[in-house]
């Protein structure tokens, strides 16, 4: 999962870079200019009691993430996700089946590195979850 969310910041930082090289003034429109987004697989192992916790800090160039995870695998389970960024935004959700979606914006911050902290806890333990994740900025 960490390749695949790294992803998403590699884009951000590469649209910056490209920002400020077209502007020799202080770029506070950076963040109101941001535009991009696609679509990622992303797996992650569940212990066997079903938990996993995953955590990234990276710099986010004050940019909102919109993020919607649909999760594909395991079937039959049921999940509980907690999603967090260090600067505001994430979200909480109980009683999710295989097959539904959770969306939430992720803020990030010009100044420091944002730290995303994703928990999950399903049904079934000892197994991987597999999920699309669709984002935009």
């Amino acid at each position: 999962m960490e390749e695949n969310l790294d992803i998403i910041f590699s884009q951000l930082q590469k649209h910056v870079e490209n920002q400020l090289a077209g502007n020799d003034e202080f770029p506070q429109a950076t963040t109101q200019s941001c535009n991009g987004g696609g679509t990622i697989p992303f797996e992650i192992d569940l212990d066997r009691n079903g938990n996993a916790h995953y955590q990234i800090s990276k710099k986010g160039w004050g940019v909102t993430i919109s993020a919607t995870a649909t999760i594909q695998e395991p079937g039959g389970a049921v999940f509980s996700i907690n999603v967090r960024s260090s600067d505001g935004g994430g979200g909480d959700w109980s009683n999710i089946p295989t097959g539904s979606s959770v969306s939430c914006k992720l803020k990030t911050s010009f100044w420091h590195s944002t730290t995303i902290t994703i928990d999950i806890h399903s049904s079934k333990p000892n197994c991987r979850l597999k999920a699309e994740l669709r984002y935009s900025y």
